[in-house]
Order: C-alpha cells, then structure tokens, then sequence
C-alpha cells in the first residue's frame, strides 16, 4: 500500500475538567472550535512519565515523557541522550524521545533531567534513566481455563525469557487491550505476569503479549498465535408452576418450592444463588441469598393481578408488575413508567426484566409482544415479529450476556430470542405443566466504573456508572449490508445533543493508568506520522482517566469526560 507523506505537524492538546466541558460543548455543529478557559489560579507540575526506560536495537523507539498541572506545563531536557534519539517537546505538557538505537551505545545507561514548568512554583524535575538494551527476550501467553465459558473468568499467564529484571507487559486479545491486563509488572524472580479477566460473548480470541523492556533486557512481543476458544453459555433459567414448584433447567439449581395455588411470578437475585416466588396477590416468597424488601399486602392494597417481578442489579430492590402493567416498587427499585400511565389499557401483561446497566425495564405481554421503558433496554423481537400466533406466554427472562431474551407460555414451552438458546427439557418434568413464569441467572453486576461489551469481535469498554443510563449501538444494517461496522452510544443525561440518533465511529478502550492512556494515544499518532500515514484516520484521541475514546466527533468528548469524571486530553495534530 502506498502512502503519502504529510508536512509534520504540532501536537494539540487540550486539557479542560469534564464538568465544564459538558457546559461548553453544545449541540452546535462539531465542526466548531471548542472554547479554552483560562485559569485565574493553578496547581505546580508534576511529571507523570516513568522515570526508567529501557530501548531495542533493531525498531524504532517512541517514550512520551508528560507531565500534569495547570496551566499546562512546558517540558525541556537537559543532558546528552543516546545517540539516534531525539527529545521533540510541544506546547501542550508532553515531549516524544524517539528514534533508533545505534550499535555504537548497545548496553551503556544514560541519564538526563526532565524539567516541567507552568509559572506555578515549584517546577518538577525528573531524572530519567535511558538503557540501551542488549539482551533480546522471546515472550509467550496462554490461557487457562481453555476452552471457557462466556461470563467465566480466565486467568492469562505471560511468560518473558530469559528472566528479566523487571518491566510489564501487556496482554492483548484480538488486537484489542483485555480489561485488566494492561502494564502488568513481570516477576523478576520467575518472568512471570498474570490476570484474569472475562469475555462475555463466545468467540476465538488470539491472544498476544508485549513485553516492555528492563534494564539490559530488551523489549519483545508473543507470536499472537495463541487461541483462546470461549463457548456459548450453557442456558440457565428456571420454570414455576402456578402451585408454587420451581423446576430448574440448565445449570440453575432448585432451591426450594412455595406453598401456594396462586402462584404467578419468579425473579433471581443478582448473583443467581437465590429467587423469590410471587403469588397473584403480592405475596413474595425468599429462597436462597434472596432478600425481602415487601410485599403488595405490606402496602396495604389489595390486588389479585400480580404477573411478574423483577429484581434490581444490586440486590437491594425490586419490581411488581400487574397485568394492566402497574407496577409496584421496593427497595431502592425506581419507577420509570407503566403502560397505564401512557395510556395502554389492557389487562394481559404477563411478564418484565430490568437491564442490570439501564435506567429502565422491559414488559411482554400474553401474546409476546414487547414494551420498553426508561433507556438502555434493548429490543431483540417479539412473537408477532416472527409470525408465532399464541395467547399464552406467561413471562420472560434476559439471558447473561443481555443480549437476548426467554419467553415461556403456559404450556412449558419456551422461545428464545437473540443469544437466547432453549435448554433441553430434562427427565422428570411434568408434561403440560401448568407454568405461572420464567426466571434467569441475571447479568454480572456492572465493573466498577466500565462495562465490558463486545461488537464484531472487538472488545469495547464503555463507561456507565456516573450516566443515569446509556445506549450502547452495534453496527448499522442497511438491507442487510452492514454499512458501518463501527460502534456508537447516547447519554441520556448530557443534554438534547445526545439525545438523538446515535453517535458512531469511535472505541473505548482502558488501561492501567492516565499516563498508560495519554502515552498510547500520542504513540499512535505519532508512528503514523512518522511512517507517513494518512492522519485522518488516527486521530482525534480524547483521554479520560484510564481510558481512550479513538476517533470521535468532537462534541462528544463531553459525554465521555462526564462518563469517567476525570478531566479530558485531547491529543490530535494541527
């Protein structure tokens, strides 16, 4: 492929904390300059670079040095570095040292100062270590377990040879940064870097390590020809009859039965070592970690429609729902809707699931059809939109992935949708049972500031926890072509310019730290700019805390500033 060389460019950064760029960004066109505040007070530099560094014969080296501060600091270098590096600092707090490693300093250590300055005292100063390597190392990764299952952890085990004297590595799958694996110390007693971590969708995934670099010890990559194979989940879900039993399909358990005639709903709790049964009057019976929050009675009502439950993500809270599509909450369980209150009257809602990364919940009705509320719920079809004609679906149940659904009619018979898959029916299930409802082992709870989801293979991390809600987009379909694979997402609470059609083009992806962030965003531009490549096509970089948004519209560094809660680095060229 050819490509053309460009005019080098400056760097451009811009440093400015989420909360005001979420006033500052409007839905004017993104094509639009951004507003730069400038700080009538400050905070001193301090510089956020390693203070080692270890480089190779034989590639081209790239270090960025950086420092934080406000206003953004200056940096400069003092001090004779090796010969074939060059230190190439910027106005906007960061410098590259890049180039080739000369035969010639094979194996000797040079040091020189770093100094960032902004006007507010006192000044940082670092001494950064400079190794020329000489000891070339082979880096390996396996898996373990291999095969696994999806929503089952896996522990990654990097090996480097000889063993070093230090550095990290980095473990990819697919080309794309596993969470959690990102600049993991290397035992300088046995080469060995550990991690675990999960994928949530089944696939083959080729896992690859890179290894840093320590001392003499050069930098090396694994083959990325290791294959992780994840399985499909085995499905899990329970069937409750209108007389309290619960029979158990897959891999979920039986933990007991209800005694009741009335029997209608079935809920589990979050982790799937617990459920509650419900009777048609709001009764609520707990079996296992289940936990009771109140019932339709406690309030002092009196109803004979109860058709589902559904429990929060946190396992402090849930949801009754009638067949009119009333629903009652307890608990920390917050109402975002009802068919009454948007003027649907009916009398066959049947059952519900809450998305445990959404702001809502979804309804079906006795004849498979399907209502959402509140955002983040995703559709994946209903019964009339393939052609089924009953009137007898008595509940539905999401599956662990989120990205499908259960439905179960009266009569035992369930119907998957999207990565749904109907388990077998074991021995000793009554024919024609009389079923009441369906319930699941629900979704992993959210990670802690990330969720972790997948498109096309490709791993995106995308930040939730401060949104009250957020839409996650795959790729568009356009008559069965698929015309942009990329992924795009909505924040519900950023404002109007975020709420309408989704945004595409971009990836999320996290790493250990800002500066492991900051520094794999300028990298990259900054070896397509030195090969020469078309710059377009890496750039903008918008750094958020320990994550990288890649290649978005402007106006959307916004959402993902707010997203993370940590200020916004925008790394780009001029």
């Amino acid at each position: 492929m050819e490509h053309k060389h460009r005019q080098q460019r400056q760097w451009r950064f811009v440093v400015v904390p989420s909360a005001v760029l979420a006033g500052l960004l409007a839905p004017a066109d993104s094509a639009g300059a951004a507003t730069v505040i400038e700080a009538t007070s400050g905070t001193a530099p301090r510089i956020i670079s390693p203070s080692n560094w270890q480089y190779s014969a034989g590639a081209f080296n790239t270090l960025v040095v950086a420092a934080s501060g406000s206003p953004t600091p200056t940096l400069t270098e003092s001090g004779a570095l090796p010969t074939g590096l060059l230190f190439r600092p910027n106005r906007y707090g960061a410098a590259v040292i890049s180039g080739f490693q000369e035969p010639s300093v094979a194996g000797k250590t040079f040091t020189v100062t770093i100094t960032a300055a902004n006007g507010i005292s006192p000044s940082a100063e670092q001494q950064l270590t400079v190794i020329a390597g000489t000891t070339t190392t082979t880096t390996s990764v396996s898996a373990s377990p291999n095969p696994a299952v999806a929503g089952q952890p896996v522990t990654y085990t990097a090996r480097v040879a000889p063993v070093p004297n230090g550095g990290t590595v980095d473990i990819t799958g697919n080309g794309s940064p596993i969470l959690g694996c990102s600049g993991l110390p290397v035992n300088a007693a046995t080469g060995v870097a550990t991690c675990t971590s999960t994928y949530l969708l089944a696939g083959s995934h080729n896992l690859s390590a890179s290894y840093s670099g320590s001392g003499a010890f050069l930098s090396s990559s694994g083959p990325g020809t290791y294959k992780l194979v994840v399985n499909p989940r085995t499905p899990a879900y329970w069937l409750a009859t209108t007389n309290g039993r619960v029979f158990g399909l897959g891999t979920a358990p039986s933990l007991g039965n209800a005694n009741t005639s009335a029997g209608r709903a079935i809920a589990a709790t979050a982790g799937g070592q617990g459920y509650y049964l419900v009777g048609a009057g709001g009764g609520v019976f707990a079996f296992g970690d289940a936990r009771f929050y109140g019932s339709v009675p406690g309030l002092g009502k009196r109803v004979s429609n109860i058709v589902a439950m559904a429990v929060t993500a946190d396992d402090r809270g849930y949801y009754l729902l009638g067949s009119d599509g009333g629903i009652f909450t307890f608990g920390d369980a917050r109402f975002y809707g009802s068919l009454p209150g948007i003027g649907v009257r009916t009398q066959h809602v049947v059952g519900m699931v809450a998305y445990p990364a959404s702001t809502g919940y979804l309804l079906v009705s006795r004849d498979g059809g399907v209502f959402n509320f509140g955002t983040g719920v995703r559709f994946y079809g209903s019964l009339p939109g393939i052609g089924v004609r009953v009137g007898n679906i008595v509940g539905i149940a999401l599956t662990q992935d989120e990205d499908g659904y259960w439905m179960a009619g009266s009569d035992g018979k369930v119907y998957g949708f999207g990565s749904a898959k109907v388990a077998a029916t074991p021995g000793g299930l009554p024919a024609n049972l009389p079923l009441a409802a369906i319930a699941s082992i629900p979704p992993p709870p959210p990670t802690i500031g990330l969720a972790q989801r997948f498109f096309n293979g490709i791993v995106h991390y995308l930040p939730h926890d401060r949104f009250s809600g957020l839409k996650v987009y795959g790729p568009t379909n356009c008559g069965g072509v698929d015309c942009d694979s990329s992924v795009g997402f909505q924040c519900p609470t950023c404002g109007a310019q975020f709420q309408g059609y989704p945004f595409y083009g971009f990836t999320i992806i996290t790493f250990t730290s800002h500066y492991a962030a900051l520094s794999y965003a300028i990298t990259r531009i900054w070896t397509a700019q030195v090969l020469g490549f078309d710059l377009s096509i890496y750039g903008p970089n918008y750094v958020a805390g320990n994550a990288v948004l890649q290649q978005a519209p402007d106006r959307m560094v916004s959402a993902f500033g707010l997203a993370v809660g940590q200020p916004v680095v925008t790394v780009g060229t001029v």
